[in-house]
């Protein structure tokens, strides 16, 4: 447990507008310890503690929208803006 309030961002899908945006997904290093990826706490100022609340938020938008995502990385706080697209089957 981080610790840390907000979203573990698990996966990112290559090529998708987070990838693009450079959020990073959680991963295994070579002697197999997890390395979180990025936490997301905020999105367009609203914070957000589980995927329920990111999809409350993302329901007030439309593809090509622009949001606002406040993260963590490591100890590092970070904002990217990225455009909404189409979700992927």
């Amino acid at each position: 447990q981080l610790n840390i309030q907000g979203v573990l961002v698990l996966q990112v899908e290559p090529g998708s507008a987070a990838a693009r945006a450079g959020i990073r997904g959680t991963k295994l290093d070579a002697s197999g310890s997890v390395l979180p990826g990025d936490i997301v706490q905020r999105i367009n100022d609203k914070m957000v503690n589980n995927i329920t609340d990111i999809h409350e938020v993302l329901e007030h938008h439309k593809v090509g929208d622009k949001v606002r995502l406040e993260l963590i990385r490591g100890s590092e706080r970070y904002a990217i803006e990225l455009y909404l697209e189409p979700g992927r089957n």
